[in-house]
């Protein structure tokens, strides 16, 4: 029997978005988020490209992605299900702070993590969302990334490549949050005082990116705060920079798992 792809999504406050996935066999293409990725894989099979490396992912991994992590996920079973939390980079702070003393910048090590604990608690957090979503908050977030620290799995960030890598990734986290309209690489590239190749050198390096590809991600981006503010779907692609309406619709789902339109229904949904 054919498996249809369908997904649920839940908002927890501004800055987390879960997603309930079940999709049918799916290829992967290289891409990357604007936030952290917690999540597990409750069935089905799958491998993720990371770094030049396949990792296996079996029915009951844990997924752990940083922000702007290049990665690709292909799904091979015939019915995949896969449950995750994107957290933007202010709720990640407010998160991890607490864990590392408030002095230095945590990372999660992934991408991939073989734990029943995680997997356990990223299980009972969707069955609440399911049974009773109004009484699921930031703190029930906070325990499931306190168990990701004293289970190993979080960890000063290397700051080895530093002041380039960080002020990139601040410039283009302040992009996103302030709704700056298209985000171009030539701008990124010039914000850090590097030649447009000089800029793909890093990007490949740094996080295993092509400047296109990652402008795409950073499109993504923005078109969701633009809806997540009200915007409507044509201004938000507009304001985006994609060429169309189509164009968002396929990257979104390529990047989010969901649609704009099933996003835009949740936002409003939640909105006070």
């Amino acid at each position: 029997m054919k498996t249809d792809r369908t997904v649920a999504h839940w908002r927890i406050g501004d800055l987390i978005d879960v997603l309930d996935i079940v999709s049918p066999p799916e290829s992967g293409t290289m891409h990357c988020h604007p936030t952290y990725n917690i999540g597990a894989v409750l069935e089905g099979h799958a491998t993720v490209e990371s770094d030049g490396t396949s990792h296996d992912q079996p029915t009951g991994s844990i997924i752990l992605f940083n922000v702007f992590d290049a990665h690709a996920s292909a799904w091979h079973g015939e019915r995949n299900h896969y449950f995750v939390m994107n957290i933007g980079e202010e709720a990640w702070r407010r998160l991890s702070a607490p864990l590392g003393g408030g002095r230095a910048r945590l990372m999660m090590r992934g991408p991939i993590a073989q734990d029943r604990i995680l997997f356990h608690m990223m299980l009972g957090l969707r069955g609440e969302l399911l049974t009773r979503p109004e009484g699921v908050g930031f703190d029930d977030v906070a325990a499931i990334v306190d168990a990701v620290a004293r289970r190993g799995f979080l960890s000063e960030a290397d700051t080895t490549p530093a002041e380039t890598l960080e002020a990139f990734r601040e410039h283009l986290n302040e992009a996103v949050e302030h709704g700056e309209g298209p985000i171009r690489i030539e701008d990124l590239a010039e914000h850090l005082d590097l030649s447009r190749f000089q800029l793909s050198r890093l990007l490949r390096n740094a996080i295993g990116m092509q400047p296109r590809r990652l402008r795409l991600q950073l499109m993504v981006a923005t078109a969701q705060s633009e809806i997540a503010a009200g915007g409507a779907l044509s201004s938000a692609a507009m304001r985006a920079g994609f060429s169309d309406q189509s164009h968002m619709n396929r990257e979104f789902r390529r990047t989010l798992g969901i649609t704009p339109k099933e996003y835009q229904r949740v936002v409003r949904l939640e909105a006070p």
